[in-house]
């Protein structure tokens, strides 16, 4: 969108507002860490769109409102339609940033959530430039220890429902920056290369009932498992992560909430919760890492043998393949063809280490998690 075009948006959407008896204006902080919230001003129509950001935002004292200057402005005129004749408009709706002049302008959808991951990827631009800080799409929790894990998913991909533990406390379940000091809520196993890889990668699934529109269980690619909110190249992101992974020593882990038995046309189903559970409570307790591990060379990667809770055909998904060998080995073939395919566009920003530790590519699943202990 040209500077020209997102101006005259921004004041139709103004003028829409003008026009109005009341409108709402909220004030509040994204970002629990003091040292990089930013300052958030929403100016909308709908008592609705106010009320979910005053519930989403952090809310300032009455003497932090005093000194409020915002560092971001969003104009929310959902409720009127983008002009789809305007050039590069393409239906009525707009949702639309311009970091230059820090501000944001919605038309044409009532949808609050536009709001919420707007200023996600306002943080995913922000963070990195200015303060080297990894902005991520994942939820989080924290042990008695200290110790954190991220959940990096798209939604719909079991982020919530997994970070939710009786025996953890809850971080967030959504968006979280990873700081040297720590990650905080804007609201032993694969190697760094390998970590890179399937983050850039993000594999997952269009799933039914979640994504509009699908009648069937599709594979997909969303890199950073958040594509639509990033504001930089993903090997940005992911150069970030690798570097913190190191410092903190952190191990990563790709988690299968996917489908096991089959695939989903030919009678597979998802991963029973109760074995995902117990597969993270080994990874928080250490288990996972002592354990003994046998080579999936197809994919490069290394599965655990076993794992209290779990049983053996669970963790290896040729033993609990329905359909046999042969078709087993059809599946393979054709979702490391995907991978090789999607990853064609990053390869010169990568570099050959990246590149090849997804030489063959994946485990297979309908989708994945990075999971981190750190």
């Amino acid at each position: 969108m040209r500077p020209e075009i997102w101006r005259i948006n921004r004041e139709r959407a103004v003028d829409y507002l003008n026009t109005r008896d009341r409108i709402y204006v909220v004030d509040g902080f994204a970002g629990w860490d003091e040292r990089y919230r930013l300052n958030i001003r929403v100016v909308c129509a709908r008592a609705y769109h106010a009320l979910f950001m005053r519930t989403m935002l952090i809310r300032p004292t009455q003497e932090e409102l005093k000194h409020f200057h915002p560092d971001y402005v969003i104009y929310n005129a959902g409720t009127f339609s983008a002009n789809r004749y305007t050039e590069g408009m393409t239906s009525a709706t707009s949702v639309a940033i311009n970091f230059g002049e820090k501000e944001m302008v919605i038309l044409g959808t009532e949808y609050a959530g536009e709001m919420k991951k707007g200023i996600l990827t306002v943080f995913f631009y922000e963070m990195p430039v200015k303060h080297s800080v990894l902005t991520l799409h994942s939820s989080a929790n924290v042990g008695e220890a200290g110790d954190v894990t991220l959940f990096i998913g798209l939604t719909g991909t079991g982020k919530t429902t997994l970070s939710v533990d009786r025996r953890r406390k809850l971080i967030g379940d959504d968006e979280h920056c990873w700081s040297d000091q720590g990650v905080f809520n804007v609201e032993g196993g694969i190697t760094t290369e390998q970590t890179m890889y399937h983050f850039i990668s993000g594999y997952t699934s269009k799933v039914v009932g979640v994504n509009e529109g699908i009648m069937k269980y599709q594979a997909s690619f969303s890199s950073c498992f958040g594509q639509q909110f990033l504001a930089l190249h993903p090997m940005r992101y992911a150069r970030m992560l690798a570097e913190k992974i190191a410092k903190h020593k952190a191990n990563a882990w790709l988690l299968n909430t996917g489908w096991v038995g089959a695939s989903a046309s030919k009678g597979g189903e998802r991963c029973p919760l109760k074995y995902t559970r117990a597969i993270l409570d080994a990874i928080h307790s250490g288990e996972l890492v002592k354990s003994k591990f046998e080579a999936f060379g197809t994919f490069n990667l290394y599965i655990p043998t076993s794992v209290t809770g779990v049983p053996p055909q669970i963790l290896n998904p040729r033993r609990s393949w329905k359909a046999g060998e042969v078709d087993f080995g059809v599946e393979v073939t054709n979702l490391a063809k995907l991978f090789v395919e999607n990853f064609k566009k990053y390869e010169d920003e990568a570099g050959p280490d990246v590149v090849s530790a997804g030489e063959w590519k994946y485990q297979i699943g309908t989708d994945s998690r990075l999971v981190w202990r750190a």
